[in-house]
């Protein structure tokens, strides 16, 4: 198997100088690689422009908003439930949910923990 891949090498080796050199194949080769060069130096050039005027735009502000914090007494309203249930909820580690039908919830039940 050596031998073989040795003799691929070789003939693989022979036909790139046949091609590339003998017919010539080396012009289109370096007139594709420069095209290349070209769209990558493009592309590279638009990207960093656009970066550069985002940063120039956008400098020193923080359009970031936190989103409000959710009460208890929006998730009871949300859930038809009362708050102080919502609140138990909340203080338990792991519970089991169950759901209706329609998607509501039917009981909630606390798992103990070990």
């Amino acid at each position: 198997m050596p031998l073989l891949t040795l003799t691929g090498w070789a003939f693989f080796g022979w036909q790139f100088k046949v091609h590339m050199f003998d017919l010539g194949g080396i012009g289109g080769f370096v007139e594709l690689i420069s095209i290349y060069a070209a769209i990558i130096f493009l592309i590279s050039f638009v990207l960093l422009t656009w970066a550069k005027y985002n940063h120039l735009r956008f400098r020193g502000m923080d359009r970031r908003k936190a989103f409000p914090s959710v009460t208890p007494a929006a998730i009871a309203t949300m859930l038809g439930r009362s708050e102080e249930s919502v609140l138990a909820w909340q203080q338990m580690r792991v519970v089991i949910v169950e759901h209706g039908e329609a998607g509501d919830i039917r009981a909630v039940t606390a798992i103990p923990q070990m």
